[in-house]
């Protein structure tokens, strides 16, 4: 089954970016949040479908956790990237002792007599990296083969919640069915009152008659999507 939400059509909210230039210390400043369609794969197999959650088979590499401190000064941060380049910038990042998340799933490939279980970003064009602001860390991961920008909402880089990556590490390490959900900025509230999620909070959905907990990283205008049970939620 495969129920990938899509993102196209909604009016997403105008976000601020750093990205390389040389002139600048390896930094310039722009706004805009309209990079979705370079994000799109080139080409596709001939039958995909999603794979139920299995964590014994996920890459570290990819659904690694959040360290439970942070080093004094870093942060999180959302990096945006080449398409494709996801992975090979966490290796390189991780290269150079600057940690990252890639948050990801897993789907069935099929290419004509071939099946093949694939690990896919969950935020195509997009992971996190935890670095101190500092104009050398900040030249050295904007120098990462793949990275295109550092997102922010300012003229100084903002870093991610660490409430927000957590839920997201929760949900991408838990046997709960997941999938990208499109953005949400209203809607109810909700709180898991039990269940490998308890505690976690967020936007009341449906889908097919299924009940849905949508969660979403703010500065990436991005959500994601669990199924859960109607009668484990309370408003909040």
């Amino acid at each position: 089954m495969n129920f990938r939400g899509g993102a196209l059509g909604l009016s997403w909210p105008r976000t601020n970016m750093f990205e390389p230039d040389a002139g600048n210390a390896g930094i310039r400043f722009r706004a805009g949040c309209s990079f979705v369609n370079d994000l799109l794969p080139t080409a596709s197999p001939v039958v995909s479908e999603r794979a139920e959650p299995r964590l014994d088979s996920m890459s570290s590499d990819w659904n690694a956790s959040l360290p439970s401190s942070i080093m004094t000064g870093s942060q999180w941060y959302a990096l945006h990237t080449r398409s494709n380049f996801e992975q090979r910038v966490a290796a390189e990042l991780s290269a150079k002792d600057i940690e990252s998340f890639l948050p990801a799933y897993q789907e069935v490939h099929q290419w004509t007599q071939r099946k093949k279980l694939v690990n896919l970003p969950l935020f195509p064009g997009y992971l996190f990296a935890s670095f101190e602001n500092s104009s050398a860390i900040r030249l050295a991961v904007l120098r990462t083969a793949g990275v295109v920008r550092i997102l922010s909402s300012g003229a100084k880089l903002e870093p991610v919640p660490q409430e927000e990556l957590e839920t997201l590490r929760r949900i991408v390490q838990s046997r709960q069915r997941y999938d990208e959900h499109p953005f949400l900025r209203t809607g109810i509230r909700v709180r898991i009152r039990r269940g490998v999620l308890k505690g976690l909070e967020g936007t009341l959905s449906h889908l097919k008659n299924k009940t849905r907990v949508v969660t979403s990283i703010t500065l990436l205008c991005r959500s994601i999507a669990v199924e859960v049970d109607a009668q484990d939620l309370e408003a909040i």
